[in-house]
């Protein structure tokens, strides 16, 4: 497990900060998700979209970046 966390959110070991950045807006995209199901809140759809969005810009970037560096 802990090969696997490196192996994600490192690279040449140091932390990365796109990862770092992509794993934390997926967690906050889902907790938000899950308060609003849980405690029947109105979940706004923006906010959702706009964290996946900067999740998925993060990980595209990190994976350009470790792609061209080696």
């Amino acid at each position: 497990m802990i090969k696997l966390i490196e192996d994600t959110l490192k690279t040449d070991g140091k932390w990365s900060r796109k990862s770092l950045t992509c794993f934390a807006c997926l967690i906050f995209a889902m907790a938000y998700s899950g308060y609003g199901l849980i405690e029947e809140k109105e979940v706004k759809e923006f906010v959702v979209i706009a964290f996946l969005s900067v999740a998925t810009g993060s990980l595209g970037l990190s994976s350009w970046e470790k792609k061209n560096l080696k």
